[in-house]
């Protein structure tokens, strides 16, 4: 029988890109019994290994989406159908889409792991200036009703944009910012300038700046 070593292990650990990269690498010790290949199965969302596939090699990478948990297994093989047992299962990896570079701490939502901020805030939108339009991210500290209001030079609201209830964490990748299409509340396209947004989650309120050119 062909057995694995030792524990599989992780090179990769967060992986967070604004590019849609979201792969994830993994590599493990090489098995005894000099292996042909070795069989992948995949967890996402803790939820049951699936097999993946096969490598020839002692690392694979493997596709991952911004806000889910990946695990693997992996157990080694040969071509005259040999196989030995499956590997202990990898660290599971959160894929986060961190386009602002922030530092990611973690904390306990719901009895799941995930980025968990210390504070509530609203961060500068990308891209800025904006053409057409641009995201808008936040991080929260605790749970709450969100909402955003854009406003003017003059004062006079523009939007609003309702989010309701989110649980803590950090919103920062284009699936989870809040998208802001350039439109008024009439679906009509603003004209270039300076505009304001504010950020509304229960007692927090914070406001920034952003330019819009057409």
């Amino acid at each position: 029988m062909i057995s694995i070593l030792s524990v599989l292990f992780l090179i990769s650990a967060i992986r967070m890109d604004i590019d849609d990269d979201t792969s994830l690498d993994f590599v493990w010790d090489p098995a005894s019994g000099d292996p042909d290949f070795y069989r992948i199965y995949v967890s996402v969302d803790w939820g049951k290994f699936k097999f993946f596939g096969t490598t020839p090699t002692n690392s694979c990478t493997i596709p991952g989406e911004d806000g889910h948990i990946y695990r693997i297994k992996v157990q080694a093989a040969t071509e005259d159908g040999r196989v030995g047992p499956e590997s202990d299962e990898s660290d599971p990896v959160l894929v986060v889409l961190n386009p602002l570079g922030i530092d990611l701490g973690w904390g306990i939502w719901d009895k799941s792991v995930c980025p968990f901020p210390s504070k509530t805030r609203l961060l500068q939108n990308y891209p800025n200036p904006a053409k057409s339009e641009t995201w808008i991210p936040f991080q929260l500290a605790d749970p709450a009703y969100v909402r955003i209001i854009i406003y003017n030079l003059t004062g006079r609201t523009v939007r609003r944009i309702n989010l309701g209830y989110h649980p803590p964490g950090f919103y920062l990748s284009p699936s989870r910012a809040i998208l802001w299409d350039g439109r008024n509340e009439k679906g009509e396209r603003v004209s270039s300038g300076i505009y304001f947004y504010e950020m509304k989650a229960d007692g927090f309120r914070e406001r920034r700046r952003m330019i819009l050119v057409r």
